[in-house]
């Protein structure tokens, strides 16, 4: 009866062994290599290198801000998405000053942005960061042209213009100007600048740990991966029982066989 019982006990946890293992083994091979690209994050650019799966993005609650600030120039576009700045395609990066204008001015783009002035090339180069060390004035609010052909900008003290080298800014308050106004982007290109924006709010490194953590599914995915880990920790535990329970069993096989050999010889 004991041995019958020691049987169906050891039969159980090897049926139980193998099952787990079964079922996990998906798990296992996801954690594996999730944990390798993890562990070559550098080389594999995984924190430079972005998610554009709509389905992906809407997860994470990544959409387009409702509120994008434009101003337009001849050919040349400038848009504001939350703190991500584009001249026209280009993204120039994250600010979190106030896109207030843009003017054009002896093929110098000029942004204008509410506590400095950023200078462009037509081909995108910057120039120019000019801000309070500049003698630019402090809170911009508008930024145009005269009809002298010269800069100006409204400011929280008044409105200045400035000579062609920005060096100089005097209080005009009689300059007549026109003033560069907000308007709404081209669908087409506000429509490829959403692609971008959004191409730029989740990382694939990002992903990658999400998925091995199971963060991407929140908490339930957490409370399963750690299920898993103990499932993990069972199949360690089972397989190192059934592995001892087999060695003793051979050992007394092998002594048994030793004493049948020795009494025949007897």
């Amino acid at each position: 009866m004991t041995r019958h019982k020691r049987k169906i006990k050891l039969k159980s946890v090897y049926q139980w062994h193998r099952y787990v293992g079964i079922t996990i083994a998906l798990f296992v091979i996801l954690l594996a290599i999730t944990g390798i690209a993890l562990n070559h994050t550098t080389e594999l650019k995984l924190g430079k290198s972005y998610v554009n799966n709509k389905l992906l993005l809407n997860h994470y609650g990544i959409h387009a801000p409702e509120k994008i600030t434009s101003y337009n120039k001849g050919s040349v576009w400038v848009s504001q998405w939350h703190k991500r700045l584009y001249l026209n395609e280009q993204d120039l990066g994250e600010s979190s000053s106030q896109l207030v204008g843009v003017a054009v001015y002896e093929d110098i783009i000029i942004i204008a942005m509410n506590d400095y002035l950023l200078l462009y090339t037509p081909e995108g180069e910057l120039i120019e960061k000019l801000g309070s060390i500049d003698k630019v004035p402090a809170a911009i609010s508008k930024i145009g042209i005269t009809d002298n052909n010269e800069i100006t900008v409204m400011a929280a003290s008044g409105t200045y213009t400035t000579d062609k080298d920005f060096s100089i800014w005097l209080n005009n308050s009689q300059a007549v100007t026109v003033w560069n106004d907000t308007q709404p982007l081209p669908a087409d290109l506000k429509q490829r600048l959403v692609t971008k924006y959004l191409g730029k709010g989740l990382t694939i490194e990002r992903l990658i740990l999400d998925l091995h953590s199971g963060r991407l599914l929140n908490l339930t995915g957490v409370y399963f991966m750690d299920f898993v880990a103990l499932l993990l920790v069972f199949l360690a535990g089972s397989g190192l029982w059934i592995w001892t329970i087999r060695q003793i069993k051979q050992h007394k096989h092998h002594k048994n066989q030793h004493i049948l050999r020795y009494r025949k010889r007897a």
